[in-house]
């Protein structure tokens, strides 16, 4: 639930539409990005924010 409440994560309101949607969280327990089941976890805009 805290990964899709923007008034607990700060900023995500999107809820995962299927299995394997993606949530990065940095070393401080922080909401970085969200990516959708399509997005391929190989992919360059994976992989930079990395």
């Amino acid at each position: 639930q805290w990964l899709s409440t923007k008034d607990q994560n700060g900023w995500n309101d999107k809820e995962p539409s299927w299995n394997f949607a993606k949530y990065l969280i940095n070393e401080k327990g922080e909401l970085v990005k969200f990516f959708t089941p399509q997005t391929s976890v190989l992919s360059e805009e994976v992989t930079k924010v990395l």
